[in-house]
């Protein structure tokens, strides 16, 4: 499974999230998560680098619930 900045920046995080979410509750193996990378080919205060901020944040938030898992 494999999403970035460019799913982020499309306005698609939420659907991104929720399949995230499903797919570790679904499975009894540990899972480790990669944060989204920040583009660094852009502002560091651009609106695609804010979304990739707030997206973070709420993979760390939805995924603190469950044992398996492991944010990186």
């Amino acid at each position: 499974m494999w999403g970035g900045t460019q799913d982020v920046g499309r306005n698609k995080s939420e659907k991104g999230l929720c399949q995230l979410r499903n797919f570790v509750e679904n499975l009894k193996h540990t899972v480790i998560v990669m944060s989204v990378p920040y583009r660094h080919d852009l502002a560091l205060n651009s609106c695609v680098n804010h979304e990739v901020k707030v997206y973070n944040r709420e993979l760390k938030k939805h995924l603190k619930v469950f044992k398996n898992r492991c944010v990186i």
